[in-house]
């Protein structure tokens, strides 16, 4: 472990003594599996109180963004192998988590809503969705790669940017993702990201 030992929360030493699950994101990406899709739901069964851990090849920055608007806090440290353990405790949820307790009734988000006021992260029926609207170029494009580059999602991705991409369309090639344009208007489009295959 680095030195962040000594900063850890008096809550990680419950977290890790019952956790109400322990998931190796490497093990899901081996087995082609989805591990976003898996921790999102997994979180999803977390009780107020109880936390879960999560071991990955990377620092799951999204999820860990994504599980902080909904309740969690959270707690990482760097293993000897270079892996990283992070610890989420659900701490009685938040405003948002209250007001919209099924995140996949979400309603669509405004395109002329200011561009804070969406969620960065919310599910719905056709995936996890992305908004990137309101950073100063590039920032968008840097935040759809910096997202896709981390690894922990391998499956359909909507996202959302305030013009159409050009610069991040060679990227994703580079990458091995696909795209469709599924909706477009002024200051929001909506674009549907795969891996290639899928």
């Amino acid at each position: 472990m680095t030195a962040s030992i000594l900063s850890r929360p008096d809550w990680v030493a419950a977290v890790d003594a019952d956790p109400v699950a322990e998931i190796d994101v490497s093990r899901l990406l081996a087995g082609g599996g989805d591990p976003f899709g898996v921790l999102t739901r997994t979180a999803a069964t977390v009780e107020a109180g109880r936390g879960m851990v999560v071991v990955a090849p990377f620092d799951p920055v999204p999820l860990r963004d994504l599980l902080t608007g909904e309740g969690f806090q959270n707690h990482v440290e760097t293993l000897a192998d270079g892996r990283f353990r992070v610890r989420f405790l659900r701490a009685g949820g938040c405003a948002a988590a209250v007001a919209e307790p099924e995140p996949a009734a979400e309603p669509e988000p405004d395109p002329q809503a200011e561009p804070d006021a969406p969620r960065k992260f919310w599910i719905e029926e056709d995936g996890l969705h992305l908004d990137v609207r309101g950073l100063p170029p590039p920032g968008p494009m840097l935040e759809v790669l910096r997202f896709l580059d981390g690894g922990a999602h391998a499956q359909t991705l909507m996202v959302h940017v305030p013009q159409f991409p050009v610069h991040l369309i060679p990227e994703l090639e580079d990458r091995g993702w696909t795209y469709e344009i599924v909706a477009e208007a002024p200051g929001h489009t909506v674009l549907r990201l795969a891996p290639e295959g899928l």
